[in-house]
């Protein structure tokens, strides 16, 4: 997994890495909520949320929807400064989760001086000290609507899977600008970011290039 390391400091490459699955063992989205509110309320809230996963596994609701439900639960009205906190601890979590063999491969880009980006669904606030901490300064990433300093639940744009993961990336690059696109994912969400990629990795394997 990972290992076919290729030297690409002659070129101009971009690597796009998802997260979730991709860079740490899980989904953070459930992980941060447990760590914030506790078990026994984390518990709760999956018993209360659970008709709005189930609509949305039977695709009744949006991704988008489904997650503004979440998150209401779990962490509206919630200050930005006590979650941030919040994030600062939890890092020692998300390192506990990492997938060596993603993470490294992550590291060679860096090394290499690519341009290095994390595309995730999970939302920005509990992510990008992690990403920076892995000298990865870009993240394009769902993000959490703030009013007076608090979380109300929404969602600020849409949800980051799928073709809105491929929207964000076009967005902020212009891919011909590129001599080299490496993608890592490892789920349906991650297909369209795949696709853009000369070179694709699907949950360590490699897919093309």
């Amino acid at each position: 997994m990972f290992v076919e390391f290729i030297d690409y400091r002659q070129t101009m490459v971009l690597a796009l890495f998802d997260f979730d699955g991709t860079l740490i063992r899980g989904d953070s989205l459930f992980g941060f909520c447990h760590f914030v509110v506790g078990s026994a309320r984390f518990y709760l809230g999956i018993l209360r949320v659970l008709p709005q996963l189930v609509l949305f596994k039977l695709g009744r609701i949006s991704a988008t929807a489904a997650k503004e439900r979440y998150l209401t639960f779990f962490l509206a009205g919630k200050s930005v400064s006590d979650l941030q906190a919040k994030c600062q601890a939890y890092q020692v979590v998300l390192r506990g989760q990492e997938i060596p063999q993603a993470v490294a491969a992550l590291k060679k880009h860096v090394q290499n001086g690519d341009t290095v980006a994390v595309v995730s669904a999970s939302c920005s606030l509990w992510i990008k000290d992690w990403c920076i901490s892995h000298d990865v300064p870009i993240v394009l990433a769902t993000e959490l609507n703030v009013v007076n300093g608090k979380v109300t639940g929404r969602l600020v744009n849409t949800n980051c899977q799928g073709p809105e993961k491929v929207r964000r990336i076009l967005e902020q690059w212009d891919l011909q600008t590129f001599e080299k696109i490496v993608v890592y994912g490892d789920s349906r969400g991650d297909k369209e970011m795949l696709d853009l990629g000369q070179e694709a990795w699907l949950r360590g394997q490699r897919l093309r290039g």
